[in-house]
């Protein structure tokens, strides 16, 4: 079985990286002058940028000033940088020297969403920005917004500078690379998420709706519970990734509030999930495990709604440690559920593997520094909607009421009293 899945995820990352190379940036420079576009269709920028902190400067000045270095898709504040930690708020400039092929005259530039605002220079050209690039709290203003955009070149040799400011406590800096490729390849691979992702909201959101509908008329709580699921998910969608909320609602939303609701949507999947999966197999979730799992989601979109950035930061982490031990538990239980016999359970194995195979892939895709195949992730959480809404048809109160009844089975002689 585990080498199934390694080789799922393999397969997986091997088809959403192909044609995409990792060129390293080295000392601020990256030559280029041999890339063929037609077998390595995506460059990844990566690597050790100019790096100036404290100063927003334009190419012909930076040339100027002693050079100090840094990785790129680091944050500022989670490397050593001229021998010095630097702290989370702040400004700075990176930039790099890139020599593309004499004969191309047109690029798109991905281009992801640092912390917390960031202005982006080709050859002195403004080529796009996220808010409002600052010297302090009072003029900067954060925005996030992954965009890609096509940029016409009249020289193979770019000079790239970028200004970033964080002032919100945050992690400050870069934490992705950007990307180039010939043409307008990433601006269509951006329609195509942008599309895609809107279908996912919306598909997960009506679900959720008409779940909402149908527990109105039959009462059965567990339709209920995977109708919030379903909600919680579209909201997920559209506060994350490719934050698909400036376009699709009509009025602007602070910064501030976007972000705590970016956040929240984990602990609020958490919590739903919980009542869903432990209404569908009572025997094998505890009750002291799903009340546990309910009172830390509660407790972390309150503290999400109510505290400063710099510990919504460090809250992150335990939000994503309480997400893994969920997961964990989840696989025992459904496990000890195919186990006992109860009906449905391999509908609900399927559907937890399909997200899990999902998260794996993420998690590779991140540290091999591939590009995230959006259709792959997308497919995933489809088919695992479709398996879990199809476990309800023989996970009924009838049918999880006789199966109470039953005095013993496989996890009975692992749970404890309150179980």
């Amino acid at each position: 079985m585990r080498r199934i899945v390694a080789l799922a995820i393999f397969i997986l990352i091997g088809f959403s990286s192909a044609g995409q190379t990792s060129e390293e940036v080295v000392a601020g420079k990256l030559d280029l002058r041999n890339w063929d576009a037609d077998k390595q269709a995506v460059i990844t920028l990566d690597g050790e940028w100019i790096f100036q902190w404290e100063q927003l400067l334009n190419w012909e000045n930076l040339v100027k000033e002693k050079k100090n270095y840094a990785k790129f898709s680091t944050p500022w504040n989670e490397q050593i940088i001229n021998g010095d930690k630097l702290p989370n708020n702040g400004y700075a400039t990176y930039a790099a020297e890139v020599i593309l092929p004499v004969k191309m005259d047109e690029i798109s530039i991905q281009v992801p969403a640092f912390f917390n605002s960031y202005s982006l220079w080709i050859n002195d050209v403004l080529i796009c920005s996220n808010g409002v690039v600052g010297v302090s709290e009072k003029e900067e203003v954060p925005e996030w917004k992954p965009q890609s955009v096509s940029v016409k070149l009249q020289s193979n040799i770019m000079h790239i500078v970028l200004h970033i400011s964080n002032f919100q406590d945050t992690r400050g800096g870069a934490s992705q690379a950007i990307k180039i490729s010939k043409g307008t390849d990433l601006i269509s691979a951006e329609v195509r998420d942008n599309v895609t992702g809107s279908i996912m909201f919306f598909m997960f959101l009506v679900v959720g709706l008409l779940g909402v509908v149908v527990y109105y008329i039959s009462r059965q709580r567990n339709i209920l519970y995977f109708s919030l699921v379903s909600i919680a998910f579209a909201i997920r969608f559209l506060f994350s990734d490719m934050y698909l909320y400036y376009d699709l609602i009509p009025f602007s939303i602070p910064w501030n509030i976007a972000v705590r609701i970016e956040y929240a949507t984990v602990p609020f999947v958490v919590a739903w999930s919980t009542l869903f999966v432990s209404g569908k197999y009572p025997n094998e979730f505890k009750k002291s495990i799903r009340m546990f799992f309910i009172l830390t989601s509660a407790l972390f979109i309150v503290l999400t709604a109510v505290v400063g950035f710099k510990f919504i930061s460090q809250l992150l982490l335990f939000i994503q440690v309480t997400t893994l031990a969920f997961l964990v538990y989840i696989i025992v239980a459904i496990i000890n559920a195919m186990l006992d016999g109860r009906v449905g359970a391999w509908t609900s194995a399927i559907g937890l593997a399909i997200c899990v195979l999902v998260g794996f892939y993420n998690i590779a895709i991140l540290l091999s520094g591939g590009e995230i195949n959006r259709l792959i992730i997308y497919g995933g959480y489809t088919a695992a909607l479709i398996l879990n809404g199809l476990s309800l048809l023989y996970r009924t109160d009838d049918q999880i009421a006789k199966e109470k009844r039953n005095k013993l089975s496989f996890s009975d002689f692992y749970t404890d009293s309150d179980g």
